[in-house]
């Protein structure tokens, strides 16, 4: 655990779950450039976010054993309290007041004790995405971080339509987690492949990601969908050689000889 206050003070509230669950997870910021834009993109991100957990799925194992999920972390992080897919927020005011209740109640210091996986982050001016899995391919993360870019820039300049169920993002987001690359999500009111959702989510970030000059690093994602995920890498050197390989595998990704 890092030694500062804020997680020391987390450590006696969370108890046992720290021991059980540590956090290793990709945040990805997004610049807004007004509040009315960040509730808008926020709210846009929550049929996306089980497309960005299947992707970045990296922890199939957990002490040792395969859990059976290409996200163990996924399944873990949602015993916290305060981390879920929010729902949708009428306005900034109505997200003020929503995080003043949630501080009130858990006696919290602020709002960045707040964890959805999706959330404004008014100190600094951006939307942050927070569900994914940490990568130990710099080339995974530059990908997510390109597709999160591209789809905020489209959320902020598109007119949204019907939000979908809280219920149904929640278990899209399960089966995101438990089946990675190789989930069925919801897309709205149907269900579709991740890899149906991602190129739609390619199209709809790419020309944004030219503008912005990510296009080469949003590629990744279709390396990703053909090659697998970091879950998928991971039983595969784990087949191939147990955890000996497997952890080979990682460190030789961390120090960017793989890919």
């Amino acid at each position: 655990m890092v030694r500062a206050k804020r997680y020391e003070r987390e450590a006696k509230n969370l108890r046992g779950l720290v021991r059980r669950t540590p956090d290793c997870a990709l945040h990805v910021h997004v610049g807004m450039p007004d509040p009315v834009t960040a509730i808008r993109v926020c709210n846009g991100f929550r049929p996306w976010i089980p497309l960005l957990e299947a992707l970045a799925a990296n922890s199939p194992f957990w002490h040792g054993i395969d859990s059976g999920f290409a996200s163990a972390r996924r399944v873990l992080r949602r015993s916290f309290p305060r981390v879920c897919i929010p729902e949708p927020f009428e306005s900034f005011d109505h997200y003020a007041e929503v995080v003043a209740g949630l501080v009130a109640m858990g006696e919290l210091p602020d709002y960045t004790f707040v964890w959805w996986e999706v959330r404004p982050h008014p100190k600094f001016g951006t939307v942050e995405v927070r569900a994914m899995d940490s990568q130990s391919s710099l080339a995974s993360v530059a990908g997510i971080a390109a597709l999160v870019q591209g789809l905020a820039k489209h959320l902020a300049e598109s007119s949204l339509g019907e939000h979908v169920l809280g219920e149904v993002v929640e278990e899209s987001s399960f089966r995101a987690g438990r089946d990675g690359v190789d989930a069925a999500i919801a897309d709205g009111a149907s269900i579709r492949t991740v890899r149906e959702m991602a190129a739609e989510g390619v199209r709809l970030a790419q020309p944004h990601a030219r503008e912005l000059g990510s296009e080469g690093p949003l590629e990744e994602v279709e390396r990703i969908l053909r090659n697998g995920n970091g879950a998928d890498r991971q039983r595969t050197a784990h087949e191939r050689g147990g955890m000996k390989l497997l952890l080979e595998g990682l460190a030789e990704e961390a120090s960017l000889k793989w890919g």
